[in-house]
């Protein structure tokens, strides 16, 4: 691998707030107030850039109902998730692994695994695995080498082999320490007789063998799960796009591995029933191309969960692009090293908590691990690759273990957010106080904020109606960790959506900034804005609903937009305000746009893309109606058809599973092509699938282009429920609820099994369909 790691941090991470774990809509009058205590106590621990707090306690905090303003405000809002966590941790490369077991007395690696592993100590939880041997073990080989010119397609000599030494009993160690440890897979090379070059190092699979690798790997998963090892995930290839002479690395191109996901290596997980995950890519931020050309071909996507990057190239804000394109599919960051390239604790410590530790989650990761667990003084053992890199702790030649600076990045984070905790929302301020934070499945809070400027500061955290004030010095981390519900046990006042909303007032934003308005009345507007920013209003009671909104606009650019969304950044979209050029950032103009969708309590996203300036909004009311009518008969079975192919909507494979996927294909009259559709209320229909019995929905509620319509269990979701809007004589389009977009052909295919998916509503044939009663 190469290490020219990135030696500056990122500027401003631009997220565009493209997320797909959304806020319930709606009901929020019917909730009742949570019962809690006011004044909640706030768990700190520190590390500063001098070494003289390392993940050190300080005194307890607490949250009260009065407060100072701050202009360094972190706004808290729990009620705002992203995605779920995974976990934290390091590589156990066969160099880590070595050191740990012929290194230490069982004494000193009891205790270094206790550090590691427990709660005693930083609780690592996600560890890398090389399949075979990397540029950190003390030799090359894989599972399956063979003599030269000797070949074994049918892999009777397959055996985990020098892995047994001293990666799996370490692994087991640790999993003894920690019973949830997860185990990522990932390969630097295919036997040798796999490949084009006959040789471990650099060279490609070649294609006769893709078949033959695909089983190999499932060999090992199988293998490691009779040690009792379960892996819950792979990649493919590690850095697919990097080979050299110098130590065991394969090339695969983006079209080498979708071909080889999805013809070999997903139908062979499936055949052998593995629930292992796929990840593709493994490489640098350098280069998205790679992982979209994966999800793009729609049978590799259906076999990979998302997609892993490494540090030493590009930009983290390219893990967001990754996402937007495919929000229904995860982020894993799974690689970065620190070595005698850089060695001041200050200068790395704030580089990889603002590009990693809180970059690569707000930009969606499911997980952070780094390289080497473990390594010696002097770098190694190292197998043909890095000379001078450093891992998250040295074992030196007696057992002692020394903490790095990697330590303390990890811990500041897998101490505290537990597995499976959420992403929630927080405004993060770029180049000063810098921040990420979690909810934990118990309930209970994490907030990780890094002060990434030269000097002092003091910010405020609010969290519904409470808020804390606090110092951090220059360069110094902390973790925040507290319980209970937000609100002080009240609900936070309500705002009529009918009176006028000023901009400046917003509950929460993402890059934007204030400055004086010269528009009648004064005060403030928000202004330097750039595309994805947003801002957001809480608790706005639109009452039996609206139908316009009036938006105060300036722009001394081309213009452009706003959208107006419910929930999230991503939420239901009920109206889009457009607004033209006025000539200058203080000539300002109202324009009209019409809502739809907009009542009861909810909070109110305004998402910006291009130039403008906004003073203030102003929704209209009008009594709520009802979504088109048609003339669909509730109650009644129909195949559904589509104009553009006159193919029928069709349940692949007869699938009688939650999560089975729609697809296309030509009328045969079976069950898996009809569907009862029933009145849900509001003009709302479900639509069930009389083979499985069940509903047409939109997979994990997303609300992107491209997400894919499955089935699954009704549970009364709106993401289960569906407008049927009569486009033209006999035929239709079908509006999901949640998202706003239309049921579509992926690509507008005429193919049979074209995938079935979301889009936004364009009035195209491929959108259009005929309802057919069964039996006529």
């Amino acid at each position: 691998m190469r290490f020219a790691r990135l030696g500056r941090p990122v500027n401003r991470i631009i997220v565009f707030s493209l997320f797909s774990a959304l806020l319930a809509f709606g009901g929020f009058s019917n909730l009742a107030p949570k019962a809690e205590a006011a004044n909640e106590v706030v768990q700190v621990w520190m590390t500063t850039a001098d070494q003289s707090k390392l993940l050190q306690p300080q005194s307890n905090v607490s949250f009260s109902s009065a407060s100072a303003t701050n202009p360094t405000t972190i706004n808290v809002n729990e009620n705002v998730t992203y995605q779920s966590m995974d976990g934290f941790g390091a590589a156990m490369t066969g160099s880590s692994a070595y050191l740990f077991n012929n290194k230490m007395s069982a004494s000193q690696r009891n205790a270094a695994f206790d550090d590691l592993f427990t709660s005693s100590g930083i609780r690592l939880n996600f560890v890398r695995q090389t399949i075979g041997a990397s540029d950190y073990s003390l030799s090359s080989f894989t599972y399956n080498d063979r003599p030269s010119g000797q070949t074994d397609p049918n892999l009777v000599n397959f055996g985990l082999g020098q892995d047994l030494n001293d990666v799996v009993p370490m692994l087991k160690a640790a999993k003894a320490k920690n019973s949830g440890l997860l185990i990522l897979g990932t390969p630097w090379s295919a036997p040798a007789w796999m490949k084009n070059n006959q040789s471990l190092n650099g060279g490609s699979l070649q294609t006769q063998y893709y078949g033959t690798y695909a089983n190999y790997l499932v060999k090992y998963i199988q293998a490691y799960q009779a040690q009792g090892l379960p892996i819950y995930a792979i990649t493919p290839q590690n850095e697919p796009l990097h080979q050299t002479s110098s130590y065991p690395s394969m090339g695969m191109s983006a079209a080498e591995q979708t071909n080889f996901i999805k013809n070999n290596l997903g139908p062979a997980f499936a055949s052998n029933g593995l629930t292992t995950k796929i990840i593709g890519y493994d490489h640098n931020w350098d280069q998205p191309g790679y992982p979209t050309t994966i999800l793009n071909d729609a049978q590799a996507r259906g076999y990979v969960a998302g997609s892993a990057f490494h540090c030493y190239g590009g930009d983290v804000a390219n893990q967001t692009n990754v996402h937007n394109a495919y929000p229904d599919k995860g982020i894993w960051f799974t690689e970065c090293s620190g070595g005698e390239w850089s060695t001041d604790f200050g200068a790395n410590l704030k580089w990889n908590m603002s590009n990693l530790m809180i970059g690569s989650i707000r930009n969606w990761a499911k997980s952070v691990l780094l390289w080497n667990l473990a390594l010696d003084p002097s770098h190694g053992p190292t197998n043909g690759g890095c000379t001078n890199c450093r891992g998250v702790v040295t074992v030196d030649n007696s057992g002692n273990m020394k903490k790095e600076v990697e330590y303390y990045v990890l811990g500041h984070a897998s101490k505290f957010v537990d597995s499976g905790a959420v992403r929630i929302d927080t405004n993060s301020f770029a180049g000063g106080i810098e921040n990420v934070a979690f909810k934990n499945p118990d309930g209970s809070k994490v907030l990780i904020a890094l002060n990434n400027s030269t000097t002092s500061n003091t910010f405020k955290v609010a969290w519904g109606s409470q808020a804390f004030t606090y110092t951090l010095p220059a360069g110094a981390v902390a973790t925040f960790k507290w319980s209970g519900t937000s609100g002080g046990g009240t609900n936070p006042t309500t705002k009529n959506a009918y009176s006028q909303l000023e901009a400046e007032n917003y509950d929460g934003q993402t890059g934007v900034q204030l400055e004086a308005t010269t528009d009648a009345g004064g005060g403030q507007n928000v202004g330097w804005i750039d595309n994805g920013d947003y801002i957001y209003f809480n608790q706005v009671d639109f009452g039996s609903g609206a139908a316009s909104l009036q938006a105060r606009v300036a722009s001394a650019a081309s213009g452009g937009s706003i959208e107006v969304r419910l929930g999230s950044p991503t939420g239901t979209l009920v109206g889009t305000c457009t607004a033209a050029a006025t000539g200058g950032w203080q000539t300002w103009t109202t324009v009209t746009c019409p809502i739809s969708g907009a009542s009861g309590i909810q909070n109110v996203y305004l998402k910006f893309s291009g130039g403008i300036n906004l003073n203030w909004i102003k929704f209209s009311q009008s009594p709520t109606q009802p979504p088109a009518t048609t003339v669909i008969e509730s109650g009644t079975i129909y195949t559904i058809v589509s104009k553009s192919s006159g193919k029928a909507l069709d349940i692949k494979d007869g699938s009688t599973a939650d999560g089975g996927v729609f697809q296309q294909w030509a009328p045969s009259g079976g069950t898996n092509q009809q569907f009862r559709v029933e009145d849900v209320g509001g003009g709302y229909y479900k639509l069930t699938n009389i083979t499985s019995g069940k509903a047409l929905d939109v997979k994990d509620v997303s609300t992107a282009d491209g997400a894919i319509i499955q089935q699954w269990t009704y549970a009364g979701g709106t993401n289960q429920q569906w407008q049927i809007v009569m486009t033209s004589a006999g035929y239709y389009k079908i509006i999901n609820r949640n998202s706003g977009k239309a049921v579509d052909i992926l690509n507008a295919s005429g193919a049979d099994g074209a995938g079935i998916i979301q889009s936004s509503d364009n009035g195209s044939n491929s959108q259009a369909w005929s309802f057919q009663k069964v039996g006529n």
